[in-house]
């Protein structure tokens, strides 16, 4: 099964990030994929050069992120573990930017009339990012649902702070 396709299930929940090949390469990739598609996103909002830094600020979270909660709680296979969650994680962001590039681009676009779409389909993107970071964490380290979700809103909240600094600066 191709990446894609693994990223696309576990972004509707029938898969886990198990299946995914752990690979530096492909972090690589998954990583850069990112970057593209979430700077077309924050150029909405804010300068190139604020999207720029906000998207590596972005990565860069994820990956303190993750890294931390797999060196306090995984017991096997760390490496292993670590990248595939990354690898997941990124690849179904950018699968849920992908959905929100069009409703964001329809929010910046369109006449004020009709802007009630865009800010209710956004936060319910929102939320649905959450469950399925949520849902990767619980998978990947065995831990109760909970929790996780927990964990995947202090995440979201992070990245929301952050993503609101760099926009008001």
């Amino acid at each position: 099964m191709t990446l894609t396709k693994q990223l696309i299930l576990i972004c509707f929940f029938h898969n886990s990030p198990v299946n995914i090949l752990a690979s530096t390469r492909l972090l690589y990739k998954t990583a850069l994929v990112y970057f593209i598609f979430s700077l077309a996103l924050d150029t909405l909002f804010v300068e190139f050069s604020d999207g720029i830094v906000q998207t590596l600020l972005e990565i860069l979270l994820t990956l303190l992120f993750v890294a931390i909660i797999f060196l306090m709680t995984a017991r096997h296979h760390k490496k292993v573990r670590f990248l595939q969650s990354m690898i997941a994680i990124l690849g179904c962001q950018t699968i849920i930017t992908l959905s929100a590039l069009p409703i964001a681009y329809w929010a910046v676009l369109i006449d004020v009339k009709y802007v009630w779409v865009p800010v209710y389909c956004l936060p319910i993107l929102a939320v649905w990012n959450i469950a399925v970071v949520g849902t990767i964490l619980s998978k990947e380290l065995g831990k109760n649902k909970i929790s996780s979700f927990y964990l995947a809103c202090v995440f979201f909240t992070a990245s929301f702070l952050l993503s609101s600094g760099l926009t008001v600066m």
